[in-house]
């Protein structure tokens, strides 16, 4: 998978695929460039990574993560808006 067919897709926890076969189960979310991360759950290293995408065959939504509130803070001399995401249904 590729950097740019990572960026279509919504955040959420997903079952990755792996072109070396076996599958990870994974949080994904994005960086502030639009850069999906991957946090997977049964890794210890790597966390956060969005270098990862090459190693990832296919990607299979299982829970989507859904807007749960904003807000506005000031920082850094700049408006930004932040999205908070909670999951829509419990494991």
């Amino acid at each position: 998978m590729t950097n740019e067919e990572a960026k279509q897709l919504p955040h959420g926890i997903y079952r990755l695929h792996l072109i070396e076969g076996g599958t990870i189960l994974a949080a994904v979310g994005s960086d502030p460039s639009g850069d999906r991360w991957i946090a997977p759950c049964n890794w210890i290293g790597n966390i956060g990574a969005t270098d990862l995408w090459d190693a990832v065959e296919s990607a299979e939504l299982e829970i989507p993560a859904q807007p749960f509130y904003e807000f506005n803070s000031d920082y850094r001399r700049g408006l930004t808006t932040q999205k908070h995401l909670k999951i829509d249904r419990e494991i």
